[in-house]
């Protein structure tokens, strides 16, 4: 019996054994359990039939430790929750907002999670992954620094960069100050047990001492130079190199850093490490920026997972001072992509099957229903797979034999928590053939919806091709989670340097100052547009981690090291991605939050809009926003000139609006703005008689603002959106 033939009857055997374990737990499971969730529990269990075949530490969130397994578990949950209830479970809180809890829980025992009646809804906590001079300038971020008509110079002082990443070297000189002392405060180690962890978590170490997290702890990992990249750019202190001065963003800021070491071990989940960052936060009292340049799994790419939605209701319950920053992704080099328009008719599409496990996930607009089959060309002959039918929901373990094929996973129904039916297809081709496939797509509904499919394999990209009338291939729709969720700022990426001007002979990423080509395009399917804004992403120079011997190896092989500090202890290399995008916007939003650190997000999102540059190449995105570009390109010095008080003096009124009550006696006011010319927000400021920036908000045409943190007395009204202004006078009684 050959080698192939050996592992299939094995995975015949693991898979009929899951089988009758399941047909146990489908009804408790089948309406509760996301189709991760599931795909989750079977993995486990086979790997309890097989031990060879471990679950992959860089998809899931569990761990073990004292012969107990762990995973942690987003919940959806109603007006009966009763934490004592999860307790008896041994389930350990650790996030809860509005209408989520975030918890660990030993997997034995969700079977009965599932039957807590305020439990409505489970997903499994994804591990991310990462997202991989001229940006300064062309971000405007160098008059800032430069105090250039601007009342001083802004550095992120007062503020602090929070990261959530992996790869950090703390030794290097770019996170130092000019005494050579650390300027991170706080590091969360999640894969070091030497230690204690944060409160309300069981994972890692907290170490809160600057100089200890510099010169002992060192460095968080040594196979990855991620995050050390990111931090440099987002709040690097300058350095002089042997060919170039290094410097970020918010260069005097603190920082903070949750470390995402997915390769060594479980890690903390994107809501835990805002919790912490935000308690940390308030426990000094100052604003927050937090950097996230990675991502995971997008149920439907519309916002609404659960991992979304307890990210929106953490920030609504933390408004001020408390900004997220995420990476769009790197994911529209190619069209992936598709959208089938369907009215009691039929859409055709293929890919190719490639070597690696294939995952293809389709979602159709709310309250309705389609049906979808597959089937493989390979060698002149068609082999049928497998049809489903939203309809009926149902789960399929495999396995389903063509002459190669193992179908591993698949699911049809409606997600929970929109309302939209669903298909995810996943299977395995043998690693030892290798003649490819294709496989055809057939997609059938009667009702008039549309169908979003994606095809996302683990390694080897698999394009759609071959559409029928009725489809539309493209990269568009490729921002993934928690770049969807809403209370975030979703940072895409354009170019300000050719790779080839780095490093000779490799590919172009396109045009200096368009788009850059790897740069997740939206909008979400439910309409809305992502990116908000873009920054330089392509060629970024910053720190290296010298602890990361194996992938400096490799970028001094194919020449992306291009330079190093003058004692030849540290590197810089040239990185592109929104990963690099991103810590431009973070160290920006430092720098807004140094000169009033109350600002919420979306504040901050109207005074990023009103300022964006627009050009060529993003075109009107202040007044149509793209799924492109967002609002345009962010500019650090017309969003600083924005919140100084320097731009009062001869300030003509374009714009007619009223005030009332002025004075004011109740601690509100009501601004009314009379203006049918620019649909851009209004940004309004309140000055005190000394010139003082006192309160900030941002407001469209009908507004009350509660302003009672102001003394009585007299103040300065002013309302802007770089187009339209207006200045006045407001009184304060009390």
């Amino acid at each position: 019996m050959n080698k192939i033939t050996n592992k299939r009857n094995l995975f015949l055997l693991t898979t009929m054994l899951l089988a009758l374990n399941l047909q146990v737990l489908s009804k408790d499971f089948n309406n509760k359990i996301s189709f991760d969730t599931h795909i989750f529990l079977k993995k486990y269990e086979q790997a309890k039939v097989n031990p060879e075949r471990k679950i992959s530490l860089k998809n899931y969130s569990f761990q073990s430790r004292d012969s107990v397994s762990t995973a942690k578990l987003y919940i959806k949950i109603n007006e009966n929750y009763n934490q004592n209830e999860l307790e008896k479970l041994d389930a350990k809180v650790l996030v809860r907002t509005k209408s989520v809890v975030l918890i660990s829980i030993p997997i034995n025992k969700i079977e009965k999670l599932t039957r807590l009646d305020f439990v409505e809804f489970i997903e499994i906590s994804k591990q991310p992954r990462p997202l991989l001079e001229r940006a300064l300038p062309s971000s405007n971020v160098v008059p800032v620094h430069q105090g250039l008509d601007l009342e001083r110079s802004y550095f992120g002082e007062g503020v602090i960069v929070g990261i959530i990443d992996g790869g950090f070297d703390f030794t290097h000189p770019m996170f130092s100050d000019e005494n050579g002392n650390s300027r991170v405060k706080r590091a969360w180690l999640s894969h070091d047990e030497s230690g204690t962890p944060p409160a309300n978590s069981n994972l890692g170490t907290l170490f809160t001492d600057s100089s200890v997290i510099k010169n002992v702890v060192k460095y968080s990992s040594d196979f990855m130079s991620h995050a050390t990249h990111v931090t440099g750019i987002a709040a690097g202190t300058e350095v002089a190199g042997r060919h170039f001065t290094h410097k970020g963003v918010a260069t005097k800021s603190d920082i903070a850093v949750v470390s995402m070491e997915f390769m060594e071990g479980p890690v903390p989940t994107f809501l835990e490490g805002f919790a912490y960052l935000f308690s940390y936060a308030d426990s000094v009292g100052k604003p927050i920026a937090i950097n996230v340049s990675m991502g995971n799994a997008s149920y439907g790419r519309d916002g609404m997972s659960l991992q979304d939605i307890a990210i929106n209701e953490f920030v609504d319950a933390n408004p001020n001072g408390k900004i997220i920053i995420v990476a769009s992704g790197n994911e529209s080099m190619e069209d992936v992509h598709f959208l089938a328009t369907l009215n009691n008719n039929t859409a055709t599409v293929s890919t190719l099957v490639q070597l690696e496990v294939q995952n293809l996930s389709f979602w159709g607009d709310a309250n309705t229903n389609f049906e979808i089959s597959f089937s493989i060309k390979y060698q002149g002959n068609t082999y049928e797979i497998k049809k489903f039918d939203t309809k009926q929901p149902e789960w399929v373990m495999g396995p389903i034999f063509t002459p190669w094929t193992m179908l591993l996973s698949s699911s049809a129904g409606v997600y929970q928590t929109t309302n939209r039916p669903y298909v995810d297809f996943r299977f395995f081709k043998d690693e030892e053939d290798g003649v490819d496939a294709i496989l055809n797509i057939t997609i059938t509904s009667t009702d008039a919806t549309k169908v979003h499919g994606w095809s996302e394999p683990d390694g080897k990209s698999a394009a759609f091709f071959n559409p029928s009338s009725n489809v539309v291939i493209d990269n568009f729709y490729m921002v993934s989670s928690p770049a969807t969720a809403d209370r975030v700022i979703t940072v895409g990426s354009y170019n300000t340097r050719e790779e080839t001007q780095v490093v000779p002979g490799r590919p172009d990423l396109g045009p200096l100052g368009d788009i850059s080509i790897f740069s997740s395009r939206g909008p979400l399917t439910n309409g809305v547009v992502k990116p908000d804004i873009t920054a330089p992403g392509s060629q970024l120079y910053s720190a290296a981690n010298s602890f990361d011997f194996f992938q400096r190896e490799m970028l001094f092989e194919y020449g992306y090291i291009i330079d190093s500090t003058l004692d030849g202890q540290h590197e810089f290399f040239g990185g592109s991605g929104t990963s690099m995008a991103s810590p431009m916007v973070t160290g920006i939003v430092a720098l807004m939050l140094e000169i009033n650190p109350k600002l919420t997000v979306n504040e901050i999102k109207d005074i990023i809009r009103i300022t964006a540059i627009n050009d060529q190449w993003t075109g009107d995105a202040k007044n149509n926003k793209s799924p492109v570009w967002g609002w345009g390109k962010i500019d650090a010095h017309a969003i600083m000139r924005n919140l100084e008080t320097n731009s009062i003096a001869d300030f003509d009124n374009t714009i007619s609006f009223t005030v009332y009550p002025n004075p004011v006696v109740n601690n509100e006011i009501t601004i009314s703005i009379f203006d049918t010319v620019c649909d851009l927000p209004f940004v309004v400021n309140i000055y005190d008689v000394r010139g003082r920036l006192v309160f900030l908000s941002s407001m469209h045409d009908v507004k009350t603002f509660d302003i009672s943190r102001l003394d009585a007395g007299f103040y300065i009204l002013k309302i802007d959106n770089g187009k339209r202004r207006a200045v006045g006078k407001i009184v304060v009684g009390r």
